[in-house]
């Protein structure tokens, strides 16, 4: 798998330990006076996860979606129960061939120098992404489009198993192509979209600000402002929304939620999405001992790891090894088993073990889950050493194979089941560190080339199985995503928890 795709992918799970960075500064709340001399809030504060220094959402290989979705227009957005739905796109049905959708566009949006939306601009957009080396591998996921007429437009899935609609909710931001052309350079800069906001500034104490764009084809946005804060810890950002000085906080750690959830200032939703919080078995010392990986299998509870992790509550043990969501109409079609110490034993007999430790690496946040499974497996006879890095340093040692056993939330919602199996195949990014065979890669080679959905189905359904039976991970439970924010604000849904893709031309007061 391309390196630069792969960085978008961990960019992507790294949102799901939610890592917070910084330090506090003060940021102003503009307010206005209405006739009744009653303050009336114009400004949105948004605490960021990350930090955000460029605007060009074509020639990268990163994805600044909170930031991009303001400024930028998609064709079609995630609906409030999971699905897809229309934006600059009126319309869109599934071709005849099944290889493509054909897209009806809105005759009705300008960018915000003036020049109009049609089917060229997206035919523009959809060329660049696929042009520019850095985002090169989004051609995996999005084929050539063609211009039908002024307004339509057909773009092609990449391979027969493409997530393209997700894909292009999440990635294709179409930007003025009048604007790209005349700066190429400057764009990241001086961003032009026909988004609800526009770009302002990067302000000195590194705050993003935006401004409301007054033409927006769905109408002039509620708050005249939006400020991206930069990165704090937890604790600090928690502070900071307790003292007004934040209107939300995105994926809030469960530990800190805990401080607000039943403060009636505030609102908290949680949403499940297509993460599993995952035991990974990897390296030289498992990779090569399918019964020593079987008996880890077997020997986490489950229950304790989730009692342990101070998971949401409702959180239940994985019944699936991606999440539902991902699995779609494969959930559950396998039983995938799971806590029988005495079934782990028997595998630990079986296994190679030579009782030496064996390396457990996380993410410091995830140290409470990581005792849970030194001490299940303590109980059969393996022995563990808990090693803890910060994110960046964690993804490296994931990657190169220098760790034993990992834990880290597994999962993307534009990937199809097929792509999230192929990391675990000999062609996929860590292939070289787990367990796969060659009648395995060659079994997602076929899907991905199979158009008729009966037999991909068929394809994928002995993948799945090949995926149990190598044991290359242990999925713990569905990892849920928490976004606080103050109970003042209405039009804010559940599922941007899961997505990260937040419509703030949505949000109001009440």
């Amino acid at each position: 798998m391309n390196k630069k795709r792969m960085l978008t992918f961990l960019l992507v799970l790294a949102m799901a330990v939610s890592v917070f960075a910084g330090c506090s500064k003060d940021s102003s709340d503009k307010s206005s006076k209405d006739a009744g001399g009653k303050k009336e809030k114009d400004t949105l504060v948004i605490l960021d996860t990350q930090v955000v220094e460029a605007f060009d959402p074509l020639n990268t290989a990163l994805n600044y979606k909170l930031e991009w979705h303001q400024l930028f227009d998609v064709l079609i957005e995630f609906q409030e129960d999971g699905s897809l739905g229309p934006a600059l796109a009126e319309s869109f049905e599934l071709t005849d061939d099944g290889k493509g959708y054909i897209f009806h566009l809105r005759d009705d949006v300008d960018f915000i120098d003036g020049t109009h939306f049609d089917a060229e601009a997206v035919k523009y957009c959809v060329d660049k992404i696929r042009s520019f080396e850095l985002s090169a591998w989004v051609a995996a996921y999005i084929g050539e489009a063609e211009v039908i007429d002024e307004y339509t437009v057909r773009i092609n899935k990449a391979a027969s198993h493409t997530k393209l609609l997700e894909f292009l909710a999440e990635y294709l931001y179409i930007v003025s192509p009048t604007a790209y052309e005349k700066d190429p350079e400057g764009f990241a800069k001086n961003p032009v979209g026909s988004g609800s906001y526009k770009f302002k500034e990067i302000g000195a104490d590194g705050y993003i600000y935006m401004e409301a764009n007054e033409d927006y084809f769905r109408g002039e946005p509620y708050f005249k402002n939006l400020v991206f804060r930069t990165p704090l810890d937890p604790s600090t950002a928690v502070v900071a929304l307790q003292n007004g000085e934040l209107d939300m906080v995105l994926t809030m750690p469960q530990d800190q939620v805990e401080l607000v959830k039943d403060d009636p200032k505030f609102n908290v939703i949680s949403s499940s999405g297509w993460g599993v919080k995952s035991v990974f078995l990897e390296g030289p010392n498992l990779m090569n001992d399918q019964n020593l990986r079987k008996a880890i299998f077997h020997a986490v509870n489950r229950e304790n790891a989730i009692e342990f992790d101070n998971a949401p509550k409702g959180a239940e043990p994985a019944t699936n090894m991606y999440s539902e969501r991902m699995m779609g109409d494969f959930a559950d079609f396998m039983d995938i088993g799971g806590y029988d110490i005495e079934l782990a034993k028997e595998y630990l007999a079986k296994s190679d073990y030579d009782g030496k430790p064996l390396k457990l690496t996380i993410t410091t946040d995830l140290a409470n889950i990581a005792q849970s499974v030194q001490e299940d497996l303590k109980a059969i006879g393996v022995q563990t050493e808990i090693n803890q890095l910060d994110a960046n340093a964690f993804w490296a040692a994931f990657a190169d194979g220098s760790c034993d056993i990992t834990i880290a939330s597994w999962g993307c919602d534009y990937a199809s089941l097929e792509e999230q199996m192929g990391f675990h195949a000999g062609t996929g990014y860590y292939g070289e560190i787990l367990y796969n065979t060659p009648e395995f890669d060659q079994l997602l080679a076929d899907a991905a080339n199979e158009w008729d959905e009966e037999k991909r189905a068929a394809l994928c359904e002995e993948a799945l199985k090949m995926t149990h039976d190598f044991a290359n991970m242990v999925p713990i439970y569905e990892d849920t995503m928490t976004n606080v924010y103050n109970a003042e604000l209405d039009g804010i849904q559940d599922i941007w928890s899961a997505t990260y893709n937040l419509y703030l031309y949505q949000v109001k007061l009440k």
